[in-house]
């Protein structure tokens, strides 16, 4: 059943922020309303911030108290263009994907030919994990009830999380439910033998979209040593911090160090003047430091990176430069684009009478909080769900490991309203042409663990403490 509900979902095509997005909200809702085991589906519009008439899909397998589990994931994916013409047709459809792939890119020869593995865009990110909760909440006939629901745009930035919750204390009051855990159905990556990726992951990494804007002072291109270039001084930058490990979290299995995203000028037109500013953005995944203590670092980095670059204009110019760089950091644009972000910050250093050579931060939009376990008050129920673990382990003989947090930014993040915890598929290469999940474990294994976590929390003694789904979570 499993399989054959994420081939289903996977085949329609949802990549975010195309109408395939917009239209998978009500082709899942048709399809769930279909089920009759299901007491309540209903779809629900993002909040008006969201550009695009987007949907939440969400279902209810009653039962006998307001006790309740949410098992919750996005359906958008990311874009099928790496595919190549040849293959892009394909992209969704795996059964037809699978032979195409071994014929084209031996480098995935291996997986795909052992049969351990199925190919497709989403398949993996994240429209197994959705199958799975979805065959847990057609099947599950334990106590309390299980919620399902089904949000768009992960992968850009989050609109459908931000919404549900906002709309979870009002869904929950209408329907009578209290919810005691969110599980997150994301999926992990795993180039190995899947012991890191078949794992209950105890909390998830947060994300904080650094924007530095490099001021320049311009010049005509044959004498470049009259002025100096924004993009110069954001190249020695870029250079510095991309991929560098000491620039985000340290600690002994830390997640990914930053990563530039963007890299750009600002300039609208071609001439032979050097561009006056230029910005970056950098994905800085962290699960220790704070937003002080990572601008901290990226205002270390750029102040050495401007120093370095006057040193080496120096040197090819042959002579000392009137100059010193500049760096300052503006605070309150959090809830900015990076576009907008970048185009503020030149505002306000324009007003500030802040002139090139400087480097100029702040932070964007997205912003993701890090999550952690409240072992201390919710210490009975991990106890609850290991134990369940552990059944399904000694029944599969399938290894199944904890995991202190989700490597990867994810809608964990949003959901710190509840006790919340990823429980997903795990395969390789999401995002790349390559993504393929492991079959027999997302198939398989993952609903039985799933159905045997959710049957364990709802059999057990209710919590003393009224659980908190009455009270909004935050967006942000």
């Amino acid at each position: 059943m499993t399989r054959e509900l994420a081939i289903t979902l996977t085949k329609h095509r949802s990549v975010t922020n195309s109408p395939g997005e917009t239209s998978f909200g009500p082709f899942l809702h048709n399809l769930l309303s279909a089920w009759p085991e299901l007491s309540h589906t209903a779809l629900h519009r993002t909040l008006p911030s969201d550009p695009h008439e987007r949907y939440s899909v969400v279902a209810l397998k009653r039962g006998q108290s307001r006790r309740t589990i949410l098992l919750t994931g996005h359906y958008d994916v990311v874009s099928t263009a790496n595919y190549g013409p040849s293959l892009e047709p394909l992209a969704t459809d795996p059964e037809a994907l699978l032979p195409a792939l071994l014929e084209t890119d031996p480098s995935l020869a291996a997986d795909l030919a052992s049969g351990d593995f199925l190919p497709g865009r989403g398949l993996l990110d994240m429209k197994s994990g959705l199958a799975a909760g979805l065959t847990v909440l057609r099947q599950y006939d334990g106590p309390g009830n299980i919620l399902f629901a089904a949000v768009p745009d992960e992968e850009v930035a989050s609109h459908g999380m931000r919404s549900l919750v906002q709309q979870l204390p009002d869904i929950c009051h209408t329907l009578g439910l209290d919810i005691e855990l969110a599980i997150n159905l994301d999926a992990e990556g795993d180039p190995g033998d899947g012991s890191r990726g078949r794992a209950i992951f105890w909390g998830s990494v947060g994300k904080l979209l650094p924007v530095v804007v490099f001021l320049g002072r311009p010049s005509h291109a044959g004498a470049p040593f009259d002025g100096v270039n924004a993009a110069f001084l954001q190249a020695e930058f870029v250079r510095l911090i991309d991929a560098n490990p000491e620039l985000g979290d340290t600690h002994k299995g830390a997640p990914a160090p930053p990563v530039v995203l963007y890299a750009r000028d600002t300039r609208t037109h071609y001439d032979v003047t050097t561009p006056q500013a230029s910005y970056c953005a950098v994905n800085v995944l962290t699960h220790t430091l704070d937003a002080s203590q990572v601008m901290g670092k990226f205002r270390n980095a750029a102040a050495h990176s401007l120093r370095v670059a006057k040193e080496t204009l120096e040197r090819r110019a042959g002579r000392r430069l009137p100059w010193a760089p500049f760096v300052h950091v503006l605070e309150g644009m959090e809830d900015l684009s990076v576009e907008a972000c970048a185009a503020e910050v030149q505002r306000r250093a324009l007003e500030m009478g802040i002139e090139g050579p400087a480097a100029v931060l702040a932070l964007a939009s997205p912003y993701y909080p890090k999550v952690g376990w409240d072992e201390e008050n919710h210490g009975q129920l991990a106890q609850t769900i290991r134990g369940a673990r552990d059944r399904v382990v000694a029944r599969t003989g399938v290894s199944i490991t904890d995991r202190p947090y989700f490597p990867g930014i994810s809608d964990m993040s949003f959901l710190t309203a509840y006790p919340t915890v990823n429980i997903g598929p795990w395969g390789r290469d999401y995002h790349q042409r390559g993504e393929r999940v492991h079959a027999a474990y997302a198939f398989d294994v993952l609903p039985m663990l799933l159905h045997e976590v959710c049957e364990s929390v709802l059999s057990c003694e209710a919590p003393e403490k009224p659980p908190q789904s009455t009270k909004r979570p935050p967006t942000e």
